[in-house]
């Protein structure tokens, strides 16, 4: 079984739709009060901001939520995906894992950060390496990151990387 946690920062949270097998929907922005509850049981969307940074408080409550869901079935997940905007840093990500294990939240004696992977899309990686270009010029990366450069980010996240996936196209 596996949980997993979305976080997007665009207004409509594309990825968690998709995720959801919501293809036709996907942004579209179409009302999700249709669907059961077990459809959406598993997904937990973190939108309105970025995991890493603006909603970070939120990003180990979401966790917990999805832990408590387990309980509650009596049916552990073998995972828990947590899948992060484009723009997102996954030091941080990285970073409020071990302060909170530092700190000796109990939620870390469930969950512990096991595998940090970084998609690249190989039909730009050469063109956004090479680009002084800020993030706010590239809304086509979503929002946020404001005037950090795009190459900055990309090596940021390759670097933090266990395992670097290249993709044609996202």
């Amino acid at each position: 079984k596996v949980g997993c946690i979305v976080n997007d920062v665009a207004a409509v949270n594309i990825d968690a739709k998709l995720i959801r097998g919501d293809t036709n929907r996907a942004g579209r922005g179409d009302d999700d009060s249709k669907r059961s509850t077990t459809d959406l049981a598993d997904t937990i969307e973190l939108a309105n901001g970025c995991a890493c940074c603006s909603i970070a408080d939120e990003l180990l409550g979401s966790f917990e939520k999805l832990l408590s869901l387990a309980d509650a079935r009596g049916e552990a997940y073998d995972r828990i995906i947590l899948e992060n905007s484009g723009v997102a840093e996954p030091q941080n990500i990285r970073d409020q894992f071990a302060e909170a294990r530092a700190m000796g939240l109990p939620l870390m004696e469930r969950i512990h950060l096991d595998t940090l992977i970084t998609v690249v899309d190989g039909s730009t990686f050469v063109q956004d390496y090479s680009s002084r270009a800020p993030l706010a010029a590239r809304p086509d990366l979503g929002e946020g990151g404001g005037y950090r450069p795009v190459v900055d980010l990309l090596v940021e996240q390759i670097e933090c990387a266990d395992y670097v996936v290249l993709n044609k196209s996202d």
